[in-house]
């Protein structure tokens, strides 16, 4: 059976997590372009080290 009190409730709830969202905006906004070239600093960085260790390590006699 429909409960005005109960539904009042529950539209309380679900518009005061809602709305926080809906008023927020991102702080952080990465695009394409800005993604290609942080993975492509972090091959840089960590792939070359990484690929020199596992050449060394692994240098057949």
């Amino acid at each position: 059976m429909y409960n005005s009190d109960t539904m009042n409730a529950f539209r309380l709830a679900l518009l005061l997590l809602t709305l926080p969202a809906l008023a927020c905006r991102p702080v952080l906004a990465i695009g394409w372009g800005e993604l290609l070239l942080l993975n492509g600093l972090l091959l840089l960085l960590f792939g070359l080290p990484l690929w020199r260790f596992w050449k060394k390590r692994h240098k057949k006699d």
